[in-house]
């Protein structure tokens, strides 16, 4: 979890294309801060961030070992996270949000097409 970002990051200057991370919303809690790397270069990432409420991994190793006593890995036991959109528009990134699969292949096509960083 947290490598997502930083991977894409490296995978995105060494290649000079645009590069496209999938991640989820509690893996880029780990390094939230590496948008303003984004930002500060102008980087065609194409971050897409899955809402799994928080630390999946930690949920699904929790349940399938500990009987289901969840502990800091998901709002059911009192974890928050942050609007990542909100976080992402405060370091001046371009977002998109898709709630559902209506219309998703249009979206993704436009969302791929935009110059430089998106969320």
């Amino acid at each position: 979890m947290g490598f997502g970002l930083p991977a894409c990051i490296g995978a995105c200057f060494a290649s000079g294309e645009r590069t496209i991370c999938l991640i989820g919303d509690g893996g880029l809690q780990h390094n939230i801060q590496e948008l303003e790397l984004l930002k500060r270069y102008n980087l065609p990432v194409k971050l897409f961030v899955l809402n799994n409420n928080a630390y999946a991994s930690i949920r699904v190793t929790q349940n399938r070992h500990f009987k289901g006593n969840l502990v800091a890995c998901d709002p059911s036991c009192g974890l928050t996270l942050p609007d990542t959109l909100k976080i992402a528009n405060a370091y001046g990134l371009k977002t998109f949000k898709l709630n559902n699969q209506d219309g998703i292949e249009s979206k993704i096509r436009e969302i791929l097409s935009c110059d430089g960083p998106v969320v």
